[in-house]
C-alpha cells in the first residue's frame, strides 16, 4: 500500500505540474508573451465573423475615433486602419456582457461591452448595422463563455479525481495503522475502532448521479432528463422558460437577444441549481431568455450533436429547396431522441417569437443567426456561419413538418 501510495502521490505532482505549464502557457498568450501571432487585419479578416467600421470612445481620452473592428475567435479586434499589421486594442468577449448605450452616450447608435474589468463603447452608422454587431459580437460571447465554462468544469473535475486519490491513499494508510492497533491492544480482526467512522472504510461508490446542483455544463442530456422531464420530452428547465416566455416576453424588444441583468441570472441559475425550478414572475423577461439560451449553449453535447454537424451543413447544399428540405428532416429523423426532441421543441418556440416580429423586432433571421451556433456549434466558433444559419432558418421556417 505504501509503494501504491507513493505513487498516486507523484502522479498527483506531475498532473498538477503540467495543469501549472499548461495555464502558465496561457498566461503568456494573454500577454502576448508566447509565440509571435499574425494579428493583421488583413490577414484575420478572412476567418472573422464581422467586419466593418466602428466608433469607439476611447479609453484615457474620451473622444470618439472610427475604428476598423472586426470578430475573430473569442475577440473584437480593432485597429487605426484595416492595412494595420497589429490592432490598436483587443476586447475579450468571453465572460462578457452587452447592451445599448444610447442613454449613456447620447449616440443612439451606440452599444456598450463590459468585460468585467472595463466597459467599451462603440457606435455604428446606423441602428440596423448596431443590431447586426450586436448580434454576432452576442453570439460569439455566449460560445466562448460556454467554452470556458465547460473547461473549468473538466479542471475542477479533474483537481477533484486527484484529491480523491490522496484521500484513498490516506485511508489506505489509516487502515493499516488500525489494523496495527488492533493486533498491539488485542481488537478482533472485523472490529472497527470507535475513533474510526465506518462511512470513512466503505468501499468507495461509482459515480454519483445526477444533481441539480450540476445543471449547468456537466451533465449530458440523456442524465438531465433522468432529472427533469416534462410530458413534452424536454428538461424542465427548458419547458418551463419558454412557455413564460411566450406568455410574458413575445412582445418584448430584442427577447432573445438583449442581455439580461447579471444579478438576475446568477439568482436563476442558482435557483435551478439547489431547486430545479424558480419563480419566473419575478424576472426580468430577457434574464429568464439569457438562461434558457446559458442552459442550452452549456449543454456537453448540443442539441445537434458534434458528429451529426457535417451531415446537417451538407444536407442545405442542395439547390433544389425540396431536396433541402428532405435531407435535413433525415438528419433531424437520426439524430437520439433526446436531441430530436429538444431540436424541434426550440424550433417551434422560434418560430412564435418570429411570429411578433413587428412587436419585438426579432426576425427568423435574426432568431437563426442567434440560436445556430448554440444548437449547432462548431469546433471553430467563427467557421460556417453562413452555413449554420442557412440550416437552422430552413429548419424554423419548417419546423411543423421536422
Amino acid at each position: 500500500v505504501g509503494h501504491r501510495a507513493s505513487f498516486v502521490i507523484r502522479h498527483i505532482f506531475f498532473f498538477q505540474l503540467l495543469l501549472s505549464f499548461t495555464m502558465f502557457g496561457h498566461v503568456l498568450k494573454d500577454l502576448g508573451l508566447s509565440h509571435k501571432e499574425d494579428l493583421s487585419a488583413a490577414t484575420l479578416r478572412n476567418a472573422a465573423a464581422k467586419v466593418g467600421y466602428l466608433t469607439k470612445e476611447g479609453g484615457l481620452v474620451k473622444s470618439w475615433k472610427r475604428r476598423f473592428c472586426l470578430v475573430h475567435n473569442d475577440k473584437l479586434y480593432y485597429y487605426k486602419h484595416q492595412t494595420d499589421k497589429e490592432p490598436a486594442g483587443a476586447v475579450k468577449l468571453s465572460g462578457s456582457t452587452l447592451q445599448t448605450a444610447g442613454s449613456i452616450t447620447g449616440k443612439p447608435n451606440s452599444f456598450e461591452i463590459n468585460t468585467g474589468d472595463r466597459t467599451y463603447y462603440l457606435c455604428a452608422d446606423t441602428e440596423q448595422q448596431r443590431e447586426e454587431w450586436m448580434v454576432v459580437i452576442q453570439r460569439v460571447a455566449s460560445l466562448a463563455t460556454a467554452r470556458d465554462s465547460r473547461a473549468s468544469i473538466a479542471l475542477s473535475q479533474a483537481q477533484s479525481q486527484s484529491q480523491s486519490q490522496v484521500e484513498e491513499s490516506r485511508k489506505s494508510r489509516s487502515l493499516i495503522g488500525n489494523a496495527i492497533s488492533r493486533r498491539s491492544v488485542g481488537l478482533p480482526a472485523g472490529a472497527v475502532p470507535v475513533s474510526i467512522s465506518s462511512s470513512a472504510i466503505s468501499p468507495r461508490s461509482g459515480s454519483a448521479s445526477p444533481r441539480l446542483d450540476n445543471l449547468f455544463g456537466l451533465h449530458s442530456l440523456e442524465e438531465i432528463l433522468l432529472i427533469q422531464k416534462t410530458a413534452k420530452g424536454v428538461p424542465k428547465i427548458v419547458e418551463e422558460t419558454v412557455e413564460w416566455l411566450l406568455d410574458n416576453g413575445i412582445k418584448v424588444p430584442g427577447i432573445l437577444r438583449v442581455p439580461g441583468i447579471s444579478s438576475e441570472i446568477i439568482a436563476l441559475r442558482d435557483s435551478y441549481n439547489e431547486t430545479g425550478t424558480a419563480q419566473l414572475s419575478n424576472f426580468n423577461p430577457h434574464s429568464v431568455a439569457a438562461v434558457l439560451k446559458m442552459f442550452l449553449a452549456e449543454l456537453p453535447e448540443p442539441a445537434i450533436p458534434f458528429l451529426s454537424f457535417h451531415n446537417f451543413i451538407a444536407a442545405c447544399d442542395a439547390s433544389d429547396p425540396e431536396v433541402q428540405l428532405a435531407r435535413v428532416r433525415a438528419v433531424v429523423s437520426s439524430l437520439p431522441e433526446p436531441n430530436r426532441v429538444l431540436f424541434k421543441y426550440i424550433c417551434d418556440f422560434l418560430f412564435s417569437i418570429s411570429e411578433y416580429e413587428a412587436e419585438n423586432r426579432m426576425s427568423i433571421q435574426t432568431l437563426a443567426l442567434i440560436f445556430g451556433p448554440i444548437l449547432l456549434p462548431h469546433v471553430d466558433i467563427t467557421a460556417s456561419i453562413a452555413s449554420m444559419n442557412a440550416a437552422l432558418l430552413l429548419c424554423i421556417n419548417n419546423h411543423t413538418v421536422l
